[in-house]
């Protein structure tokens, strides 16, 4: 035993006397490299790297090793198997496999030293944790801690091996509340939602957090990145039943009736016109939502050719309704007059005003709001907002509420005349974002009004 530690105190390091003088000096091969992990483990990390709740890693690491994304990542899932195989490694694997993006646990964007200490802290019930030497042999990039995971063990549930088999258990939903920023918070409030599960005991923490399998937003997604989240998103739940039981309950089409003893988060899925339907239904939608995006593209490309008409059949009279999808020339139902402002307030304070009114923020406030009308010292303007349910959701408010502000859907002549005086590329936008099309912010593009001198 040399006179000599690999690891001493900070607070007894100034104390400690120069070493006796060896003839050789002292070697450090054999010091132990677990001491600086455990400086790295008991750091205290930067306030601007803790941008994440520690207990929303339990749930995104059961997201980042449910069946259905092992399933959708066989080199994943091999990586992993090829770990396990060894029986020195006791089923343990390495953590940082499961860190890169697109892992839902990569849309922490927190280190590997933060997800740790979160998962010592919240996850003990679901995975077992330790810390270990990086080593050569792993065909992906090893960190400094381990994982063994204790759910989804062998036999555990009947998971599907096909895409129909998946398919089947994945639903659409849309309207998510405002609250519902991070894959778990979504996953946290379609939980509440389902039903309670049914089984000879009591639910556990395991079981519970794999009856979701994956969350994503349909849209297109680099690898790279971690994934984002918006209003709408597709669901693929453990079992056909809690898919059917959620679109059920929140059917697509039909209005929703509401209790007072209903929890909080029913309540706010009412609030905002939460609505499910199947994968296979939102298929079709999202088909003919395509459709109708290239007809107003190229409407000439979807005109009828003359020689397609069979020349024996009777010449269509000019006044008979045409056969093709005939789009409105404004979104209907989307303009709400407001009265009763302050005469010195302006648009983006105004924008403020009414995107607080519905529980949106400044990055999510475009949703919900297309273009507010108002001109500087009057004292009401027009919102445009992007769908009926939104323009509603504003006029109950104002009517609910108790300050003098008064708000009032605008419908029939007012709303056609209203519409009339926008111009036409304008209106086409604000259509496209009803029906569910891409584009760009309607208020960018409105035509600034001449200043009176």
């Amino acid at each position: 035993m040399t006179d000599t530690f690999a690891f001493l105190p900070r607070q007894f390091a100034s104390k400690r006397k120069p070493p006796t003088p060896h003839s050789t000096a002292p070697s450090h091969r054999n010091n132990p490299p677990a001491s600086t992990l455990i400086q790295e483990l008991s750091a205290p990390q930067p306030a601007s790297d803790a941008r994440f709740e520690e207990n929303d890693v339990p749930l995104l690491l059961a997201l980042s090793l449910s069946k259905y994304w092992l399933w959708m990542n066989p080199e994943l899932r091999m990586d992993i198997e090829r770990c396990t195989r060894v029986r020195a490694n006791d089923n343990f694997f390495p953590l940082s496999y499961i860190l890169a993006p697109p892992s839902p646990l990569s849309s922490l964007e927190a280190s590997e030293t933060q997800i740790a200490k979160a998962l010592r802290t919240h996850g003990t019930s679901l995975v077992d944790l330790r810390m270990t030497i990086p080593s050569a042999d792993h065909k992906r990039k090893a960190g400094s801690f381990e994982i063994r995971p204790a759910f989804d063990s062998g036999g555990e549930g009947d998971y599907p091996t096909t895409r129909k088999g998946w398919d089947d258990r994945t639903v659409y939903v849309e309207n998510l509340p405002v609250k519902c920023k991070t894959l778990a918070g979504v996953c946290r409030f379609i939980s509440s939602l389902l039903l309670p599960q049914e089984g000879p005991g009591p639910s556990t923490p395991s079981s519970d957090c794999t009856r979701i399998q994956n969350i994503v937003s349909p849209g297109s997604h680099s690898d790279d990145e971690p994934p984002k989240l918006k209003s709408f998103a597709l669901v693929t739940f453990k079992t056909v039943k809690d898919a059917i039981s959620l679109v059920e309950s929140w059917p697509w089409t039909g209005l929703q009736s509401l209790h007072e003893t209903e929890a909080e988060n029913k309540k706010e899925a009412f609030r905002f016109g939460f609505r499910a339907c199947s994968k296979t239904i939102w298929e079709g939608l999202n088909a003919e939502y395509l459709r109708y995006q290239q007809q107003l593209a190229h409407p000439t490309r979807f005109a009828p050719k003359q020689h397609d008409i069979d020349r024996d059949e009777p010449r269509i009279p000019t006044s008979s309704p045409s056969l093709s999808i005939t789009l409105p020339s404004y979104p209907p139902n989307c303009l709400v007059f407001i009265r009763n402002l302050d005469h010195g307030t302006n648009k983006t304070a105004l924008r403020v005003l009414f995107s607080t009114a519905l529980g949106y923020d400044a990055g999510t406030v475009d949703e919900a709001i297309d273009y507010v009308d108002y001109t500087k010292g009057v004292d009401s303007c027009h919102v445009r907002l992007t769908s009926p349910l939104h323009a509603n959701a504003l006029v109950k408010f104002y009517t609910d509420a108790a300050g003098a502000i008064k708000a009032e859907l605008i419908t029939g002549t007012r709303e056609e005349v209203y519409w009339e005086r926008v111009p036409e590329k304008v209106r086409q936008q604000a259509v496209m974002r009803l029906v569910g099309g891409s584009g760009t912010e309607t208020e960018e593009r409105e035509p600034k009004r001449r200043k009176k001198r």
